[in-house]
């Protein structure tokens, strides 16, 4: 009996497995039920931007938003007056531009952007994953995300505009490793340079050059072809560094961005009794937060993992042994809820808990993933995104 059972549910997880990670292109489907496909996936999307929008009418919030908004309004008519925004330079540039377009529109003209930002990064990596994962879960998957946000500003702000452009580079890396376009893979690099003044921690984010070498280890690519893909990603980042730092001197913001370095370097350096002007921006901060967060996330998800398979396996050997545990299997799971309730309440597991876990579990799936035959495609994707998550936390 107990040999069904286990076959059973080997095959059920397979089943699961397969309905999860499959190929969801529109081959093989009907044209009517491709029409059908492509009309739900496009009132999704505008679901998801309504969605968004009903919440930018809650309230004014003065503080991150006031902060940027001055900083969108000066950065062109007196750039000295925001010169410690200078971090986040390119996000002053994109929204000062924004804000030139649509200042009739107002405080909440920036939550607007921020909204259509948000959309924006949705949609990109749809189309980057719906040939990989099925799209009911998906999308599942991209409303839940759009959910957790809701309790943050919407206003167009470096963290959103991050987020979009890291999408766009792993977007340009997977199809530029993929199809051996050399133009994509330029793009790629220049995303990551201009990421880099979004905000200065993104500087990170060159590290993805380890995505191509590891892209041309999975397919055993040649050190000549695994050289020339490292040459064309990093010809896109020093080029455009090199016309970013072009334009800023062009306009004027040179000597302000160099200051706010220095403002930077020093909050990075400064003495213990005033690290809490350092807040996380000096460089040896992110290495150290880099390495602490995510040494804390396995720990976080290895934990609660060990505990439930202990605790399933517990369970299943006393099953057989007492029969009274199978009538009381649906109390006890209700108790474990209510438990972990009652956690949350007290604040025992707040949202730096779920956090951890999370990123966590990406990483240990991904490690996972490592000793096993998944596609090369699924690989680099959770390499970079698992790079990113990483480096955003």
């Amino acid at each position: 009996m107990n040999k069904i059972r286990k076959s059973s549910l080997v095959k059920l997880n397979s089943l699961t497995l397969d309905k999860l990670i499959n190929t969801s292109s529109n081959a093989g489907y009907p044209p009517e039920l491709q029409v059908k496909k492509e009309l739900n996936t496009k009132l999704f999307f505008i679901f998801l931007f309504v969605f968004q929008l009903a919440f930018t009418f809650q309230g004014l919030e003065l503080a991150d938003e006031g902060f940027l908004a001055t900083f969108y309004q000066e950065i062109f008519k007196n750039p000295e007056s925001v010169q410690y925004n200078f971090m986040f330079w390119l996000t002053g540039i994109i929204g000062g531009l924004y804000f030139k377009i649509f200042s009739f529109l107002g405080l909440w003209g920036l939550r607007l952007g921020g909204v259509i930002v948000i959309t924006s990064t949705a949609m990109l990596v749809y189309s980057l994953l719906k040939k990989h994962l099925n799209n009911t879960y998906l999308k599942l998957g991209l409303f839940l995300v759009v959910t957790a946000l809701n309790n943050d500003i919407k206003e167009l702000n470096y963290n959103n505009l991050s987020a979009f452009i890291n999408v766009l580079i792993i977007y340009f890396l997977f199809y530029g490793l993929k199809g051996n376009a050399w133009g994509k893979l330029f793009l790629s690099g220049l995303f990551v340079a201009m990421n880099d003044f979004i905000r200065l921690p993104n500087i990170l984010g060159i590290g993805l050059v380890l995505a191509v070498v590891y892209y041309g280890y999975l397919n055993k690519y040649s050190l000549k072809q695994i050289a020339g893909n490292l040459f064309i990603f990093l010809s896109g980042i020093l080029a455009g560094t090199v016309a970013l730092f072009s334009i800023m001197y062009f306009v004027g913001h040179w000597d302000i961005f160099i200051n706010s370095l220095k403002v930077v370097s020093n909050m990075s350096s400064a003495k213990k009794q005033y690290e809490f002007q350092g807040n996380d921006y000096g460089v040896m901060r992110l290495l150290k937060q880099f390495k602490t967060n995510n040494i804390r996330s396995v720990f976080v998800a290895v934990f609660v993992f060990t505990g439930s398979i202990l605790g399933i396996s517990v369970y299943s050997a006393l099953e057989g042994k007492i029969p009274v545990l199978k009538k009381i299997a649906g109390l006890v799971r209700y108790i474990l809820v209510l438990f972990i309730l009652i956690l949350m309440v007290l604040g025992v597991i707040d949202n730096y808990s779920f956090l951890f876990f999370y990123t966590g579990f990406i990483l240990v799936v991904f490690a996972l993933t490592l000793i096993t035959n998944a596609d090369t495609d699924i690989r680099l994707l959770l390499f970079c995104g698992c790079f990113i998550h990483s480096v955003e936390n």
